[in-house]
């Protein structure tokens, strides 16, 4: 446990952090951005801790060469999907004049949708978890990280509004992480479900 005493240390202070936002929040006001970050970021160093404190006697996972070849297809296209995605949000900003976002809002939810391609197609191909995992249990992990980020992201969005002067709210970024990893929580779900029943039918 002393392994990981300094994670749970960074938690508590993370925690008290968040408490510490709700009663200023509650004093002054307008401080709902920074508490939601809070929020955010103390929830997945929790979840961090608990898996690296489940897992402190589990194997590294492993891949056998069917999925690293598929690992890199599938890194090969999220990596030009995001090329893609930067020359199109370039071209609204420049050539429409459309700043939909802040130029660091944009780039994040972009790179968000990229990890959210790897991972998905990583999923349906059996890359994306090592050998001897359960994808069962990752998924249900990603549901409740997702439903926390978005439940943030709309709480905010109603509080502060989604569109701020035509362009969208910093708070979407909940709304964006809170998307990514409930698609890829249901996908795990739902590729595990296909898994066993593919299994069953063999036998």
């Amino acid at each position: 446990m002393k392994k990981y005493l300094g994670l749970i240390i960074t938690d508590v202070f993370l925690v008290l952090g968040v408490i510490a936002f709700i009663i200023l929040n509650a004093i002054f006001g307008d401080l709902y951005y920074p508490l939601g970050f809070m929020c955010g970021i103390t929830t997945v160093a929790i979840v961090i801790t608990i898996i690296k404190i489940k897992a402190k006697d589990e194997p590294k996972p492993e891949y056998d060469e069917r999925q690293l070849k598929a690992r890199g297809e599938c890194f090969q296209i999220s990596f030009f999907a995001l090329i893609v995605m930067l020359i199109l949000d370039g071209f609204i900003r420049q050539s429409l004049e459309y700043d939909w976002s802040s130029y660091l809002l944009g780039v994040s939810i972009t790179m968000i949708a990229s990890v959210t391609i790897f991972c998905v197609l990583a999923i349906i191909k059996d890359a994306y978890i090592g050998i001897g995992k359960n994808m069962l249990k990752f998924g249900i992990l990603m549901l409740v990280i997702g439903i926390v980020n978005v439940v943030l992201g709309i709480l905010s969005g109603f509080e502060e509004g989604f569109l701020v002067n035509g362009m969208v709210n910093e708070y979407s970024l909940n709304l964006a992480v809170g998307g990514m990893c409930l698609v890829i929580g249901i996908t795990s779900i739902i590729k595990n479900a296909l898994n066993k029943k593919e299994e069953l039918i063999e036998k």
